[in-house]
């Protein structure tokens, strides 16, 4: 019997979706292994800006979106249905935990703030289709 995934971060949604007969109305990750990156694709990069001197992280939302599927155990088809702003929500949310791992990111994300945890002035994140 596979051990219990161990849940490091909880997203709450606006709204509860349907799949395989479950509810779900919260996204409960946990934490990306290599082996997520390999299957999935690198779900960003990040990129030096230099006329601000700023870090830009480019997020691929294909690639983050399988990420995150595989690793809250919903299917792929729960994030096709959610409407741009949630997913949004839900990659920003997620974010610290990619960047600087479960410890640093915290587990409750319902007020998630818009900016990485302590980075201080914004960090703009530009999203694209493919990276």
């Amino acid at each position: 019997m596979p051990s219990p995934k161990k849940v490091v971060m909880t997203i709450p949604l606006s709204r509860s979706y349907e799949a395989h007969g479950e509810t779900i109305n919260k996204l409960e990750l946990r934490e990306p292994t290599g082996d997520d990156l390999f299957t999935c694709g690198m779900p960003m990069r990040m990129v030096a800006n230099e006329a601000t001197g700023q870090t830009e992280i480019i997020v691929s939302m294909p690639e983050m979106l399988s990420v995150l599927s595989r690793i809250s155990d919903v299917p792929r088809g729960v994030f096709k249905q959610m409407p741009s702003h949630e997913a949004f929500k839900v990659v920003n949310a997620a974010l610290p935990l990619f960047l600087a791992g479960p410890e640093e990111a915290g587990t409750d994300q319902s007020n998630a703030p818009s900016t990485l945890p302590g980075s201080g002035d914004a960090t703009p994140i530009a999203f694209s289709r493919s990276a």
